[in-house]
């Protein structure tokens, strides 16, 4: 089984809709009303979502939230708040290994981490709302792996 057969067996196992994968290693899925996309590489996979666009001059009270939220990944459920600076997208990512992990393993670690990503969007959007009238945009951009 490839990492791209375990990932979308266990997008399907949590219930979600897998969308057409748009490289051998990369796709989306739907849930939650939501689009994440998912890229994987070297036995790892990475998962995210955009939280919206971080404002030109962000408030401290979003700042603060957003790094307390990602220190040391507890408030993220592991995951990880940051900043893709070419667009100012806020993505809300998990990372994790895909080889020696079960399917259904699998799909509760993405289940936890999709039902975490709309109270993150509500939250930056209330910070940000005051402070700009961008609407938040999907990322569909692949993740450049470091």
């Amino acid at each position: 089984m490839t990492n791209m057969d375990i990932i979308i067996e266990a997008i399907e196992q949590a219930g979600f809709s897998p969308l057409t994968p748009n490289e051998e290693d990369a796709g989306a899925f739907e849930a939650e009303g939501l689009r994440f996309g998912w890229e994987a590489k070297d036995g790892e996979a990475v998962f995210y979502t955009s939280l919206g666009v971080l404002p030109q001059h962000p408030s401290t009270e979003l700042c603060e939230r957003l790094l307390e939220a990602d220190c040391l990944g507890i408030g993220t459920g592991g995951g990880h708040i940051g900043l893709y600076g070419p667009t100012r997208t806020l993505l809300y990512s998990f990372r994790t290994r895909v080889d020696g992990v079960d399917v259904p393993r699998l799909a509760d670690m993405l289940a936890d981490f999709v039902g975490r990503a709309p109270a993150f969007i509500r939250e930056t959007t209330e910070f940000s709302a005051a402070q700009s009238d961008e609407g938040a945009t999907p990322f569909s951009g692949a993740m450049l792996w470091v």
